[in-house]
């Protein structure tokens, strides 16, 4: 019963550990894709129809 214990605590370690990996690849790369993103200029028409930057800390009306 003890040899099934231990064996069962490895393989759960070892998947906890795989999982942390997963979770460290998946937040290094969402971390990359927001300053990839913050790089962007963004821009927006204005009432005249001309290109003008926009804040991009701005709220965007998404229904129009």
């Amino acid at each position: 019963m003890n040899a099934y214990c231990a064996q069962r605590d490895e393989e759960q370690a070892a998947k906890v550990e795989e999982l942390l990996t997963r979770l460290q690849e998946q937040t290094t790369l969402a971390q990359r894709l927001q300053r990839e993103l913050d790089e962007y200029e963004y821009y927006e028409e204005d009432d005249d129809g001309n290109m003008v930057e926009r804040d991009p800390d701005a709220k965007v009306d998404l229904v129009n």
